[in-house]
């Protein structure tokens, strides 16, 4: 037999209650506003909801000197992983690496495309000066592209007196 506690927890009203549709939209009143709210995240707690206003009015007209403060609206800021502007210095960190990572692939596709012109000049027996001109556009486009990449890996180096005052640091050793 299941007991009392399991069988709510069964109910098909109770599970739509605690865990409403993904793709469901809840409105919410905000200082006499129509918002549209996204329902939560899987995983994320839903946070107990503010006194209608019937009730907070009936719990007055019975004399309850509750505060004011409980008939306020609460408002809740859900953040995502990944959308804050300013994460942990390891998030920073991480960014640092990938906007590298990804400089060096622009790097790798510019210097493939500076071979093939290179071939292709080779192969001419009379170079066009446009020919000549490109290749030495992407040559320049490669340097810049070193340069950035270095004062980038630059950036990211531990400076000397951090690494010696936080030799032990996991996040030290790690970058």
């Amino acid at each position: 037999m299941l007991s009392r506690q399991s069988a709510h927890a069964l109910d098909p009203k109770a599970i739509k209650a605690r865990f409403p549709l993904e793709d469901a939209t809840v409105p919410v009143t905000v200082a006499s506003s129509r918002v549209q709210a996204s329902p939560l995240p899987l995983g994320a707690q839903q946070l107990p909801t503010p006194p209608s206003q019937p009730r907070a009015r009936k719990r007055r007209d019975h004399g309850d000197d509750s505060s004011d403060e409980e008939d306020k609206e609460r408002v809740a800021l859900v953040v995502h992983p990944g959308t804050a502007r300013l994460g942990s210095p390891d998030e920073e960190f991480f960014h640092k690496v990938r906007t590298i990572r990804q400089t060096i692939v622009k790097l790798g596709n510019k210097v493939q495309e500076l071979e093939k012109q290179q071939v292709t000049i080779l192969a001419t027996p009379l170079p066009e000066e446009s020919m000549k001109q490109e290749l030495q556009n992407l040559r320049d486009e490669i340097k810049q592209l070193g340069r950035e990449i270095r004062l980038q890996l630059k950036a990211i180096e531990p400076q000397k007196e951090e690494a010696d005052e936080n030799y032990n640091s996991v996040n030290t050793r790690m970058r």
